[in-house]
């Protein structure tokens, strides 16, 4: 059975060393210190286009 890593990111440099680190997937974040927000569009964009990394996305309305 193949172990799956998931990380919680909070930014596009944690989505990097979580890649760099051996993980599978991540759930991307962003301000982690207020409970995490809906992450911005240009970090989604450079964490899939720059790894191949399932991407779980937390999406809140404001």
């Amino acid at each position: 059975m193949e172990r799956i890593i998931e990380i919680c990111c909070g930014s596009y440099e944690d989505a990097l060393n979580a890649y760099h680190g051996g993980a599978k997937r991540i759930e991307l974040n962003s301000a982690l210190y207020l409970g995490g927000l809906t992450p911005s569009l240009a970090s989604l964009k450079l964490t899939k286009k720059n790894t191949n990394l399932k991407v779980i996305t937390m999406v809140r309305p404001r």
